[in-house]
């Protein structure tokens, strides 16, 4: 080695040349200390030994790892050699010795395995799908199996098409079958036709009904019973469409009936068929002065509520709200505070003796009704025919 004082020296070593430094540091400094007390040359020594010994341990190389003894491995190399000879012996002998318990104890015969292998690399199979992934630890112990290594691919991935949507031919055609029935109402328009056409089937007869206002009058009306929007029976001998009721006979014939869903003109309706209805008034549809008459878009079959607005009306320091007005027949002492009214088919009659209306302010209108009356189109028989 070379003379650590000398500088700059080929071949010098730094790191031993240090370690020279901090001995001949070590031995002076336990030189110069002959003369003082035992324990502080002990101190002074015990850091220059510690320094030495980590500088010592630094330039110690690491051992080398060894690789853990993989059984897919081994039978590869065991393949290699000449079935007999010694070095096969030799390591099928070891491989027994590491694996056999442990592949015995998963269910595995290791002749099976080193016969399964040679017939996997001969034919140019996959050894890791015939050989499980068992390995011994470098250090020894028991053989532990673990997961397939993850293969790497050789080629490039396969190209992903962009799928394409196929239309589906049923939902088409529903589609389309929905479309042309919805432009059927659109071509008949918003009011209800008066003979036959798309979706709709007239009825042919109506019946009178009497109509009680509840109050001791009544009034009767024409209407469509259920009744009257079947029609006349004929006798098929196959099943029927829409809008039909069927009755199978003993005989095995077919009952046919039409059912209509549209009231004819001069019908008030479907008495099956109860409409609720709120209306509202303008001044501009009211006539008279003292007694105020309205006609209703519709025949009430009963009168709900009947009211006015009386712009003189106060409430608190509101002024003008909407009244009651009575039904016929009210009392003496009732008449004294509030006007009362009349129906007479689609026309009321309001006698205003204690009230003056006029149009509410925020509304638009003078008066408001609610009454029920019968629908002149039966929707549970709708559809195109």
């Amino acid at each position: 080695m070379a003379d650590f004082k000398v500088p700059n020296l080929c071949g010098a070593s730094p790191e031993f040349n240090a370690i020279q430094t901090k001995f001949e540091s070590m031995m002076t400094s336990a030189t110069d200390g002959l003369e003082v007390d035992a324990s502080a040359l002990k101190a002074t020594l015990d850091t220059d030994v510690t320094s030495l010994v980590a500088d010592l341990k630094a330039m110690i190389p690491e051992l080398p790892a060894l690789p853990n003894v993989n059984l897919q491995a081994q039978l590869t190399s065991l393949s290699g050699l000449s079935i007999g000879s010694g070095q096969h012996n030799t390591l099928l002998a070891d491989i027994a010795t590491k694996f056999d318990s442990a592949l015995t104890a998963s269910g595995f015969s290791l002749d099976t395995l080193v016969s399964d292998a040679a017939s996997a690399l001969s034919g140019g199979g996959n050894l890791c799908e015939a050989v499980p992934n068992f390995e011994v630890p470098a250090a020894g112990g028991a053989a532990v199996e673990k997961a397939i290594g993850v293969l790497q691919p050789a080629l490039d991935s396969v190209k992903e098409e962009i799928s394409v949507q196929l239309a589906n031919v049923d939902f088409t055609a529903a589609k389309t079958a929905v479309e042309a029935t919805f432009t059927s109402y659109e071509e008949i328009g918003e009011e209800v036709p008066a003979e036959d056409i798309g979706p709709y089937r007239v009825a042919e007869e109506t019946t009178k009904v009497a109509v009680s206002d509840n109050q001791g009058s009544v009034t009767t009306i024409e209407a469509t019973t259920p009744k009257n929007s079947v029609g006349a029976s004929t006798t098929v001998t196959t099943a029927t469409t829409t809008k039909t009721e069927t009755i199978k006979t003993s005989g095995g014939e077919v009952t046919e009936r039409k059912r209509s869903n549209v009231s004819p003109v001069g019908s008030n309706g479907f008495t099956s068929r109860i409409r609720r209805i709120k209306e509202y008034i303008l001044i501009d549809d009211v006539s008279g002065s003292g007694d105020m008459e309205f006609t209703l878009k519709n025949t009430p079959t009963s009168i709900g509520t009947v009211y006015g607005f009386d712009p003189n009306a106060e409430s608190g320091t509101k002024v003008g709200r909407w009244r009651y007005i009575s039904k016929p027949g009210q009392s003496a002492a009732r008449r004294d505070k509030s006007d009362s009214y009349t129906l007479d088919g689609q026309t009321i009659t309001v006698t205003s003796h204690v009230r003056d209306y006029d149009t509410d302010p925020k509304s638009g209108y003078m008066f408001r009704v609610k009454y029920k009356c019968l629908d002149n189109y039966d929707p549970n028989f709708a559809g195109p025919i």
